[in-house]
């Protein structure tokens, strides 16, 4: 995944929103006969060198889901939203994998998402400053 020259990078997809608008799980939608969120977490292991989900139902993804690439999280408290759980789970990453230069946050919905733009994204963080 990553040489001298590239950081090393985590992947963080969230998957555990209500989807209460959908009315059904979004990460169990099909995009192309694919579930959305083997889509997210397939692309993102191509170019990251860990992947990690953060939803209160690991159980729910077990069997769509690589186990030997897709590390879970758990939101403490779960149900608090977005913003709590990416909030949370940089800093768990850290703890479970302190050489990661940088985290990826992914929604379990990015049914488009191409490991080209990823890979351009990842070959720019050099440039970018420590305080970004």
């Amino acid at each position: 995944m990553t040489d001298s020259t590239t950081p090393a990078i985590a992947a963080l997809v969230l998957a555990g929103g209500k989807s209460s608008r959908m009315g059904e799980d979004k990460a169990m939608m099909f995009w192309d006969g694919v579930p959305l969120l083997k889509r997210v977490t397939d692309t993102a292991n191509r170019c990251c060198d860990a992947v990690y989900l953060m939803t209160p139902w690991p159980k729910t993804y077990q069997d769509i889901l690589e186990p030997c690439c897709i590390q879970p999280l758990t939101e403490n408290p779960s149900g608090q939203g977005a913003l709590v759980a990416f909030s949370q789970g940089p800093s768990q990453i850290q703890q479970a994998h302190p050489s990661v230069d940088w985290v990826l946050l992914l929604a379990c919905d990015l049914p488009r998402l191409k490991v080209k733009i990823l890979q351009d994204w990842q070959q720019l963080l050099p440039q970018m400053s420590s305080e970004t």
